[in-house]
C-alpha cells in the first residue's frame, strides 16, 4: 500500500497515533490503580472489622474473668505475694549463728571447752555480723595460747581481745575474751 498522502499530514497521522496510544496507555495505568486502591481498601476493610471482632471478643472474655469471686481470689494472691515477699526478705537478713557456733568448736585446742558463750548481733552499718563474747577453761596456759593462734589465723574471725588476767594462772586457767564474727 502506498501512502500519498502530503509530509505534513503524515505528520499529523503519527501524532495522533501517538497520542491515542498514550492515552489509551494513561487510561490502562489508571485503571490499574483505581483497581489496586479498590482492592486495598477492601483487604483494609476486612482488617479492620476482624480487629474489631477480636477486641470484642477479648472484652467479652475480660469480662467474664473479672468476676467478683475471680478479683477477690486476684486481690487475696496479691496480699499472700506481699506477706511471702516480706517474710523472704526477713528470713534473708537473718544471721545463721549455727555456722559461727560450729567454727568456734572447729577452733578449741584439746583440753579447754567453752563454759559460755553470748552472740550481740550486728548493728547496723559495722563491717561484722556477730560479738561474741566467750568464756571456757584451759588445762594450760600454753593451750590457752593456741586457741589465741588459732582464733587469730582464722580470717572470719578479727579484733581479738584476751583480758591479762587470763595469763595469771599456768593451769587451771578460765579465761573469758571478746571477738567479732564478718
Amino acid at each position: 500500500m502506498i501512502n500519498l498522502l502530503p509530509p505534513q499530514f503524515k505528520e499529523e497521522l503519527k501524532m495522533e497515533e501517538s497520542y491515542r496510544m498514550t492515552l489509551i496507555l494513561g487510561i490502562l495505568i489508571t485503571l490499574f490503580f483505581v483497581s489496586l486502591g479498590l482492592v486495598l481498601l477492601s483487604v483494609n476493610l476486612y482488617l479492620t472489622g476482624q480487629v474489631e471482632s477480636q477486641q470484642i471478643s477479648i472484652q467479652a472474655a475480660d469480662r467474664e474473668i473479672k468476676t467478683p469471686e475471680a478479683i477477690a481470689t486476684e486481690e487475696k494472691i496479691i496480699s499472700l505475694n506481699k506477706t511471702v515477699s516480706g517474710l523472704n526478705s526477713f528470713y534473708q537478713k537473718q544471721i545463721k549463728a549455727s555456722a559461727s557456733l560450729e567454727e568456734i568448736a572447729g577452733i578449741l585446742p584439746e583440753g579447754s571447752y567453752a563454759t559460755q558463750i553470748s552472740f550481740t548481733p550486728n548493728p547496723e552499718g559495722k563491717d561484722y555480723n556477730f560479738k561474741v563474747s566467750f568464756s571456757g577453761f584451759a588445762e594450760t596456759r600454753q593451750i590457752l595460747f593456741q586457741l589465741k593462734q588459732n582464733i587469730e589465723n582464722n580470717g572470719d574471725f578479727s579484733d581479738l581481745y584476751f583480758p591479762p588476767s587470763n595469763w595469771v594462772e599456768p593451769n587451771d586457767v578460765n579465761f573469758t575474751l571478746t571477738f567479732f564474727i564478718k
